[in-house]
């Protein structure tokens, strides 16, 4: 079953009063367009839906607009197994428009203009639809868990950015897109907060109890000590003030082959293109000695 909802992209500012723009402008931005529908269809939808965006005949004189549709496709099976009614399945196209913020004030655009640019600290649960993001600078917000999704997700972020790229042009100061008078708009001084900066974006962060092999301490605080898992060795910055202080406080000491249990937290992030993972040790629960082998009391004959 296939849904369909029509949208209209301009781009608008002193260079575009003759309604001409650019080509190689115009076309990398519809095919990030394209690219981008295609990369937030399978977040959140995963290979259960193909997204299609289609350029209509009409090139509209209000600087330079194009007419679009974007064709939202269910599987049938999918269709049987969540018993959708048509009116349901009617409404799916413009619900994508919505997750992705093309309709006004919500969904991924309306989340990135929140953030201003602030770096995201931590993601936390709040039920099974929201999810509770901290800032750099303290602040919450509560944001739908597929907003949350998109927004991690480096291949929308790349082509969200890429389709806003001719605001970075001379006289090219707005972008709007929707429909029917629901119109969501993003001048060029905003801009800074839609483009992507390849740099140290989270993927993935879980905290649980896990044992870990002492390599190599080392007793400064700025510093990571190296552990092993049992199968690869790593090195884990250590938060516990309270572990810092028994330290410091001589009542603890360490061998080599030493175990920490700990609670930690594991970040994965992508860093120029590359997955990296950081651990993080918060709390240091017991720790464990090595048992050294001891002498037999035999005693020396007579």
């Amino acid at each position: 079953m296939t849904s369909k909802a029509s949208f209209r992209i301009t781009y608008d500012g002193p260079a575009l009063e003759t309604h001409e723009m650019d080509a190689r402008d115009l076309a990398g931005a519809l095919f990030a367009l394209g690219d981008l529908c295609t990369a937030a269809g399978q977040v959140l939808y995963g290979d259960s839906a193909k997204i299609e965006v289609k350029v209509k005949a009409s090139f509209r004189e209000s600087s330079f607009s194009i007419d679009l549709a974007l064709l939202h496709s269910w599987i049938s099976s999918l269709i049987d197994m969540l018993n959708s009614k048509d009116s349901v399945a009617s409404a799916n196209a413009l619900v994508f428009l919505d997750a992705l913020g093309f309709l006004p004030e919500g969904g991924l655009v309306g989340l990135l203009r929140r953030l201003r640019g602030r770096k995201i600290t931590s993601i936390e649960d709040q039920d099974n639809t929201m999810k509770i993001i901290t800032l750099d600078d303290g602040e919450k917000l509560e944001e739908k868990r597929e907003t949350v999704d998109l927004c991690r997700d480096i291949s929308t972020r790349k082509e969200l950015s890429k389709m806003l790229e001719p605001l970075d042009k001379e006289g090219i100061d707005e972008f709007r897109v929707g429909q029917d008078g629901n119109i969501m708009s993003i001048k060029k001084e905003e801009y800074p907060y839609f483009r992507y900066i390849p740099g140290d974006e989270s993927l993935l962060e879980n905290e649980y109890e896990m044992r870990f092999e002492i390599v190599s301490p080392v007793f400064q605080k700025r510093l990571k000590w190296k552990f092993s898992d049992g199968n690869s060795t790593f090195y884990a910055d250590i938060l516990d003030e309270n572990f810092w202080k028994n330290v410091e406080e001589g009542n603890e000491s360490f061998s080599i082959k030493d175990i920490l249990i700990c609670r930690v937290r594991l970040v994965q992030s992508m860093q120029d293109d590359k997955l990296k993972a950081k651990y993080q040790i918060l709390k240091v629960i017991e720790h464990l000695k090595t048992l050294k082998p001891q002498k037999l009391p035999f005693k020396k004959p007579e």
